[in-house]
């Protein structure tokens, strides 16, 4: 079978290439004054060479739980809206949790990873570095430039809008053969370092990483629509995901990171999310709708936070019910009237945490003030992990 670097499901070879290069030209300290092109021209192939045997591929690449660390998988969202039942007081409740397998994916395949790299640096292996880090490049840009951004959380699978027969081009094909420019993309803004420690880099990055799926999500979408759509901004939004990851990955190699930050809740994706939507303004604040039950929930390691703190207010003709839930545990729990607003602050919030909202009848909306995490200041061994 050929290999996908050889014309099959894209972004093909020449665009992963060049994807590689804007990276790396947004973000050059990591490998200043190496010698960059086997990265660019080979290394960032790797994970596409894994079924033709290629050694630096199958000595490079991984798998997790049996699955290669490659394409991410498709989440649907059935599971929150779709399971209710009624409980003795007549509340309608949720009777099924939701399971995020692409945020238990890419989280265990980005600490890997950066792991890795860190570990082959310090140790002077810098040309092993460089394999591995144009591995995570490629997965990188697999998951965030093309037709594998239908995938993942609230989305579908390739041959979606093939299943539809609205178009007399199959587009699928259409989408596999989007490319990029050969000149590098204006970005919104300078690669920036994410965290302190590999766990909190991976949160962010994977956050950063939801945002450019998302974008280019709806890029597809307008390619098949227009065919004049505009794939620059899908293109910067990869380059800058590369980028940040470089930038974080240097960071953290020249013990640059800062530590005990207050960070806002904003800079991590939620395990759960509302199921409509979870809008954010731009002075940090959250807002969703209630009707019947919502959670929003994380997950996040032991000893990286050592508190978070919100304002709440809740608005609607309906009083709320809410519960504060850490380490899985109800922590706290209480009625929001409509109007009220309160102060919540919750200590060493760890694995699953977040907060669980019903309304028994009518509807509500929440907002979560200036939502922030303070982190931990630096462990004693963070040079490590």
């Amino acid at each position: 079978m050929a290999s996908k670097a050889e014309g099959g499901i894209m972004p093909d070879s020449a665009t992963h290439r060049k994807l590689t290069k804007f990276t790396l030209s947004a973000a050059p300290a990591l490998f200043a004054g190496q010698d960059t092109a086997e990265l660019i021209h080979h290394a960032c192939l790797l994970p596409d060479l894994v079924q033709n045997g290629e050694p630096d591929a199958m000595r490079v690449c991984f798998e997790l739980d049996g699955i290669p660390f490659h394409y991410l998988p498709d989440v649907p969202l059935e599971n929150l809206y779709r399971h209710h039942y009624r409980d003795a007081a007549g509340t309608v409740k949720r009777c099924r949790s939701f399971n995020n397998h692409h945020y238990d994916f890419a989280i265990k395949g980005l600490t890997r990873s950066l792991s890795r790299i860190l570990e082959l640096l310090r140790t002077g292996r810098n040309d092993e570095a460089m394999k591995t880090t144009g591995m995570l490049l490629h997965v990188l840009q697999d998951n965030s430039f093309g037709v594998h951004t239908l995938e993942g959380v609230g989305g579908t699978d390739v041959f979606f809008f093939d299943r539809l027969e609205l178009w007399r081009e199959s587009p699928f094909q259409r989408l596999c053969r989007l490319s990029c420019s050969d000149t590098s993309p204006q970005l919104s803004r300078q690669p920036e370092a994410l965290g302190g420690s590999v766990d909190e880099a991976s949160l962010r990055i994977y956050r950063r990483w939801c945002n450019a799926i998302r974008l280019g999500r709806r890029k597809c979408v307008e390619v098949l629509l227009n065919s004049k759509a505009d794939l620059q901004p899908m293109t910067a939004a990869s380059v800058l995901l590369g980028a940040d990851v470089l930038q974080t990955l240097n960071a953290l190699y020249q013990n640059n990171e800062k530590s005990g930050q207050k960070i806002p809740l904003t800079e991590f994706e939620p395990y759960e999310s509302p199921v409509r939507k979870l809008a954010e303004t731009a002075n940090g604040n959250s807002i969703f709708s209630i009707s019947l039950e919502e959670h929003l929930f994380y997950q996040f390691p032991e000893h990286l936070f050592e508190f978070f703190s919100t304002g709440v207010q809740a608005t609607g003709d309906a009083p709320v019910h809410y519960e504060l839930i850490n380490n899985n545990v109800t922590e706290q729990y209480g009625i929001l009237l409509p109007g009220k607003s309160e102060q919540w602050r919750i200590r060493f919030p760890k694995h699953r945490f977040g907060m669980k909202f019903s309304v028994e009848r009518g509807s509500a909306q929440i907002i979560l003030t200036d939502p922030k995490l303070q982190c931990l200041g630096k462990p004693p061994h963070s040079l490590v992990h």
